[in-house]
Order: structure tokens, then sequence, then C-alpha cells
């Protein structure tokens, strides 16, 4: 439960980092919350001033599908373990980070091309996470997009909320237990992502997407945790 606990923060924390580092680096990119690019790419489409981001989010939904496509096929044809598609993972993130700090950091308007692939390192790699999360580690806490999450944190307080007002009208104090844990692994999923979130602003403002290295760094932790314990080999 402890290495569970552990690993869930790491994994939301890198999500929450890569996502706002990269939506401020790249002009309101996202790299790991990809749905909210059609919203973006919906307000580009009347917003003239912004008409060239359009094709540049939109582009990015492809590449997000053919990771996620790549990584199934990964895991169920070439029998990819966990271990090894954290790695991938790591690799992406670290290409991202040196390569965007290197392309980006040129210039104050990088081209649509230049955005467009040096997101593209972020996106399959928060790709390969979105789906071993579900292929592999389906039983951990969803760390990648929180409004999930923000839903069954408030699901869990109305229902710790009924059970300490109506206490004594609760039978069955183990029926509550079930809840605490839910509530429990979700706020640490949640902190995570948080956490992430705030320091990626804080750290691409001040080197750029430089800082990325971090995730990468905390993504190779992950995968040392992983082996060490000898889980998730398949």
């Amino acid at each position: 439960m402890e290495q569970e606990r552990k690993i869930s923060f790491a994994l939301s924390f890198v999500a929450g980092f890569i996502d706002t580092s990269g939506f401020i680096a790249l002009f309101g990119l996202f790299t790991s919350h990809v749905t909210g690019n059609l919203v973006l790419a919906g307000a580009s489409f009347f917003d003239h001033n912004n008409a060239g981001n359009l094709s540049e989010k939109l582009v990015m939904l492809p590449v997000f599908i053919a990771g996620v496509v790549f990584t199934c096929y990964l895991i169920q044809y070439r029998k990819a373990t966990l271990s090894n598609l954290i790695f991938t993972e790591a690799i992406l993130i670290s290409c991202f980070s040196i390569g965007g700090s290197i392309c980006c950091g040129k210039t104050d308007t990088p081209s649509s091309t230049v955005i467009s692939l040096t997101a593209s390192f972020a996106i399959i790699g928060m790709a390969i996470q979105n789906t071993y999360m579900r292929k592999l580690l389906n039983q951990y806490t969803p760390n990648t997009v929180m409004t999930g999450n923000f839903t069954q944190f408030s699901i869990d307080l109305f229902n710790l909320s009924v059970y300490f007002l109506k206490k004594d009208q609760q039978p069955d104090k183990d029926a509550i237990q079930p809840v605490y844990n839910s509530f429990k692994k979700v706020v640490i999923v949640l902190s995570g992502f948080l956490i992430g979130c705030f320091l990626g602003a804080l750290l691409v403002s001040k080197i750029g997407l430089l800082c990325c290295l971090l995730p990468a760094i905390i993504l190779l932790w992950v995968r040392e945790k992983i082996n060490s314990n000898g889980l998730y080999k398949v």
C-alpha cells in the first residue's frame, strides 16, 4: 500500500508538471490533458489573431492516438513490461526537455512546426503513461486527467460528511472504510498533480523546458522502485 501511494504521487506529479510547463513554454499547447487542445482549437477557429494555432493543436490529437495505439501494440504483442514503458517515457520526456530548451529557447516566437515537433515528444510520452495506467495499473487511481478525480473527491467528501453528521444512525462502522480508502487515494493523486502544476509553472518560468528533466528523473525513480520490488512484470 505504501508503495502504491508513492508511485501514485510520483506519476501524478509528472503529469501535472509536464502539462503545465508544456502549456506555458509552448504557447498554450496541452501535452498531458490532450483533450484540452480541442477546446483551444475551437477557440482559435473563431479568433483570427490565433488562427495559425488551430492546426498546431489539432495535429496533436492524432499524435496522441498514435502513441496510445503503439503502446497497446507493445503491451499486447511484444509483451512490453511496465518497467520498459516507463523507461521509454522517461527518454521521450528527456528529449522534450533538452530539445525544447534548445529549439524553443532560441527565439521568443518559434514556428508552429518547431512547437509541434517539440510537443510530440511529451505527448507520446504521456500517451504511454495514459495507456499503461489503463492496461497495467488499472487498480491505481488515474493520474493524468483530474476531472474524474475531483468528482470522486467530492463524492467521498459528501459520504464522509454524512457519516460523521449522522454517525449515531450508522449501524455498520466498517461500511465507511472503503470510502476512507478511496478518499485517501484520490487526495494523494490530486496533491501530486497540483504540486507538479505549481512547481512546473515556477521552474519553466525560471529555466525553460530544461526543468522537465526533473519529471524524467522521477520516472526513472519509479522504474527503479518497480524493478527492486519485482512488481508489474507483465
